[in-house]
């Protein structure tokens, strides 16, 4: 075997590596034999000297495992510490974050209920005026006519108001619905980037 042929088995037989790994294993092992060369062995008794390609990757294979193994698992228990020890602020910054996205529900709710509400009070508006209205025509029927025109004015305002409240709630149902999309989307992301730098 050649120099060559035993430095692309090894490098096929390390392809779980990443390449700039690849390449500073490959480069070592090949300053080796070409000093075992250059100190008189052929070429043939230097890749004898060096090993088999197949038992260097394996080696070389296990003690990154390894490596990566005890990384990561030290990784986590510092982000498991810093988690703990972060609390006050991450657990603050957290809390305002739902805040934020609860004052967002609120604002985009506004407009309905304020709408429903105006739509409810006309109704009462409308309600008392026109029962007033029937006390107040005995007594006075100039003010029961003025009575009963802003009863019917209220109950006008209600019934706009009413159909306000359900055109904008239907608009507004799908901008929640929207907006709690993009946030959920948001938290996925988040949740999965940290999962994957967990692994």
């Amino acid at each position: 075997m050649t120099k060559s042929a035993y430095l692309n088995e090894l490098e096929d037989k390390l392809n779980t590596l990443n390449r700039s790994e690849r390449k500073k294993f490959i480069s070592y092992y090949e300053e080796i034999i070409e000093d075992y060369i250059e100190n008189g062995c052929s070429e043939e008794l230097a890749l004898e000297r060096v090993g088999s390609p197949q038992s260097i990757a394996t080696d070389l294979l296990r003690q990154e495992n390894g490596i990566n193994k005890n990384f990561k698992s030290t990784t986590k228990v510092w982000i498991a510490i810093l988690l703990i020890l972060g609390l006050p602020l991450w657990g603050s910054l957290l809390l305002a974050g739902i805040l934020l996205i609860l004052s967002a529900y609120i604002i985009i709710w506004c407009l309905p209920f304020i709408m429903g509400a105006i739509s409810f009070s006309s109704f009462i508006i409308a309600m008392v005026s026109v029962m007033g209205g029937f006390i107040l025509l005995i007594q006075n029927p100039a003010l029961a006519i003025v009575q009963y025109g802003l009863g019917i004015a209220s109950l006008g305002i209600a019934m706009l108001s009413a159909m306000g409240t359900y055109y904008f709630s239907k608009k507004f149902i799908g901008v929640t619905k929207k907006f709690t999309k993009h946030i959920a989307a948001f938290f996925k992301s988040m949740l999965k980037n940290g999962r994957e730098e967990l692994k």
